[in-house]
């Protein structure tokens, strides 16, 4: 796996995803690097969803954030074509594709679940449904390395197209990211009154 600095040489586009039930510590950790990659000028996917994508996009520029969301209103977002999208206004059946060659399961899911299923293609692939993001950054839980979730099914489209993953659920990627941005991942003690 590359390092994470050698990946961010060349980044112009970030998927910026993870789990609904992410720890105190972590969202604060995501919207630190959120707002780093918003002043790099990096153009950052997410979903719209509690948790990790909305802490990753809390404090983004609105003119730098996609939010792909899975129906025109959705967690309180209204899609306006600029910078929160209805993933139906790509090319939804694309994204049933791609997700058919990941999801074995797709078609006994329900209705609401697809659609999280299809938005998560354009989190990675983008509005085209053909171009992919340069690094995907998320944070999700993992079972013998199997990531866990519905973020599951980003990351493994992200893996067929060969895109970088940075799981910050595991202590020495999160370290590694949080030394790139200088972010301290550690919470501030008051060891220097001893």
């Amino acid at each position: 796996m590359k390092s994470f600095s050698r990946v961010m040489r060349n980044v112009h586009s970030a998927t910026l995803i993870g789990s609904r039930k992410s720890p105190t510590r972590i969202n604060e950790i995501a919207v630190k690097i959120g707002r780093k990659l918003s002043d790099m000028g990096v153009l950052g996917y997410s979903g719209g969803a509690i948790g990790m994508d909305s802490q990753f996009m809390f404090d983004y520029s609105p003119e730098l954030r996609r939010i792909i969301i899975p129906k025109t209103h959705h967690n309180g977002l209204l899609a306006n074509g600029r910078d929160i999208i209805d993933y139906r206004q790509t090319n939804a059946q694309r994204c049933e594709e791609e997700v058919l060659k990941v999801a074995e399961n797709y078609y006994d899911l329900d209705y609401h679940s697809q659609e999280l299923y299809n938005r998560n293609v354009v989190q990675v692939l983008r509005e085209t449904v053909d171009n992919p993001t340069d690094v995907v950054i998320f944070w999700a839980p993992e079972i013998g390395h199997c990531v866990q979730g519905g973020t599951k099914i980003a990351v493994m489209i992200a893996r067929k197209y060969k895109i970088p993953c940075f799981n910050l659920w595991r202590e020495d990627v999160l370290e590694e990211v949080c030394e790139y941005f200088d972010i301290p991942t550690r919470p501030p003690t008051l060891d220097f009154l001893c």
